[in-house]
């Protein structure tokens, strides 16, 4: 699957099902776009926390982030 698509489609899941995923993106012109996975939960409420921490590990994020 080509990884504009799987990143496209992660991002809109995101914002669906969690929102926040904004806060963890980094990125200056330039240089490639990162994902902070501990800023990303820091940012949502703290009963999702868990939650979040969970799904970090999900294929998606795998695939569409790497190791990060």
């Amino acid at each position: 699957m080509n990884k504009n698509f799987l990143c496209e489609l992660c991002k809109i899941w995101l914002e669906m099902i969690v929102g926040g995923y904004r806060d963890a993106l980094k990125f200056h012109p330039g240089e490639e776009i990162t994902f902070n996975p501990e800023a990303f939960v820091q940012s949502r409420p703290e009963t999702m926390q868990p939650f979040l921490e969970k799904i970090l590990h999900l294929q998606i994020f795998q695939e569409v982030w790497g190791s990060y």
